[in-house]
């Protein structure tokens, strides 16, 4: 009996030890947030930031006709939807049973209308590893990887439009929202959407 507990007690520490050092490999760390639904973790791999579980889950992504636009000027247009492969994503396009598969560090932007009209362009980054898509635009401009206005699910802001996008976190929230006293409360306690949202709203 002592030695079954024992081996039980190895194999639990084995994989306490696998996991921890995974993290630490990758520099993970973890921070909560306030977010339309609720609170939620949002996880910053130190390799690199993956937008699409941004708010703790991952959207289902849909599917529309989109136009894509190679670096080397080359055009493409098919129906599909981004999907995500090994923390990168991509779109693929069918003819038949042959496909293409596009990834945002090919691309020069990636565009697609929407139902009312309205033409959204994604543009490569984070090292290439989605499309942002400007969601809301205002005093701070609020991006996401699904092409869908109004999205609740940004993962990235803007203030400065001659500079690219940064990742929704405390520390940038903070540094965008500082000269509005409410604003700036609200993100020192986490509630990073509140605090967005009080800004964009002063005068």
């Amino acid at each position: 009996m002592y030695k079954r507990i024992y081996i039980v007690f190895l194999i639990t520490f084995a994989l306490f030890v696998s996991y921890n050092t995974s993290k630490a490999q990758f520099g993970t760390t973890y921070s909560t947030i306030r977010t339309p639904y609720g609170k939620a973790t949002i996880q910053t791999p130190g390799m690199g930031f993956m937008p699409i579980y941004n708010h703790g889950v991952r959207p289902a992504m849909k599917k529309y006709d989109y136009t894509v636009t190679l670096k080397s000027g080359e055009v493409y247009k098919g129906k599909g939807k981004i999907q995500l492969y090994k923390h990168k994503c991509y779109i693929r396009f069918y003819r038949g049973k042959k496909f293409k598969i596009f990834y945002p560090v090919d691309t020069k932007s990636i565009s697609m209308i929407t139902s009312n009209g309205r033409k959204m362009t994604g543009i490569p980054a984070f090292n290439d590893s989605c499309w942002l898509f400007k969601v809301y635009e205002g005093k701070i401009n609020k991006y996401a990887i699904m092409p869908e206005w109004g999205s609740p699910y940004f993962s990235a802001i803007q203030k400065d439009k001659n500079k690219p996008p940064v990742q929704l976190t405390k520390e940038h929230v903070i540094e965008m929202v500082k000269e509005n006293t409410d604003a700036l409360k609200k993100a020192k306690k986490g509630k990073l959407i509140d605090a967005i949202k009080i800004y964009n709203r002063s005068n």
